[in-house]
C-alpha cells in the first residue's frame, strides 16, 4: 500500500469496500464451483449405478470418469473452505466499513493492510470486476 500521508481518506474507505467487493466475488465463485461439483458427483453417481443396473460397461466408464475428476478437483481446490474463508474476509472489510470514516487515515491504513494480511488468496481475474462493483456501490 502507498504512504497513508498521500493516500485520502476517501481513497481508503474507497480500498475497504474494495476489499468487501473482491471477497464477494471471489466467494460467490467458489460457491457456484462447490455446487457444480457436487452436482457433478450426485449426476454422476447416479449414472454409474443406473449403469450397473442396466448392464452398460461404457456410461458407467464415462460416469466413473466424471466422477474421479470432480472429486480429484474438489480435493485439490476445496472450494467450499476457499468460499468460506473468502466471507470471512468480506465480513471483516465489512465491518471495518462500518467504522471506517470514523478512523483516523493512518490507523485506517493500518487496519486495511492487517484485514488483506489476514484474507485469502483470491483470483486475479476478478479483480477488474470487484473494482466495477465497488464504483457502482459508491454511485
Amino acid at each position: 500500500m502507498a504512504d497513508p500521508s498521500a493516500v485520502t481518506h476517501e481513497e481508503l474507505v474507497t480500498n475497504v469496500r474494495y476489499g468487501y467487493w473482491y471477497n464477494h466475488l471471489c466467494e460467490r465463485f467458489y460457491g457456484r464451483l462447490d455446487l457444480c461439483l457436487n452436482l457433478v458427483q450426485l449426476v454422476g453417481g447416479s449414472a454409474a449405478a443406473l449403469a450397473l443396473l442396466k448392464d452398460s460397461p461404457t456410461t458407467s466408464g464415462v460416469s466413473g470418469v466424471a466422477l474421479a475428476i470432480a472429486a480429484a478437483v474438489s480435493l485439490l481446490v476445496q472450494p467450499a473452505i476457499k468460499a468460506e474463508r473468502h466471507r470471512r474476509a468480506k465480513c471483516d472489510f465489512l465491518a471495518l466499513d462500518a467504522i471506517a470514516v470514523t478512523l483516523d487515515p493512518i490507523v485506517l491504513a493500518q487496519r486495511i493492510a492487517d484485514t488483506r494480511r489476514e484474507a485469502p488468496l483470491g483470483i486475479e481475474a476478478l479483480a477488474i470486476p470487484a473494482v466495477n462493483a465497488t464504483v457502482r456501490a459508491i454511485g
